[in-house]
């Protein structure tokens, strides 16, 4: 037998639906193209950044960032 909080309830598509909102007015609000590819760029450094570390790379960040460049 599920838990009480697995069973579907009518308000949770409401919520879903509210959170949805939330999260589409603040991906990217007001933030110019431009900005957009340097926060993807940035992020994706750090990505590659922390998952080379897990595997043992012992490059800083700015090193990373030199390779990528």
């Amino acid at each position: 037998m599920l838990p009480e909080f697995f069973t579907p309830r009518d308000e949770w598509l409401d919520q879903v639906g509210r959170i949805y909102v939330l999260l589409r007015t603040a991906q990217f609000g007001g933030v110019s193209a431009e900005r957009q590819v340097e926060l993807r760029r940035k992020n994706r450094i750090q990505s590659v950044h922390s998952s080379t570390a897990i595997e043992g790379n012992r490059l800083s960040l700015d090193q990373v960032t030199a390779v990528i460049d």
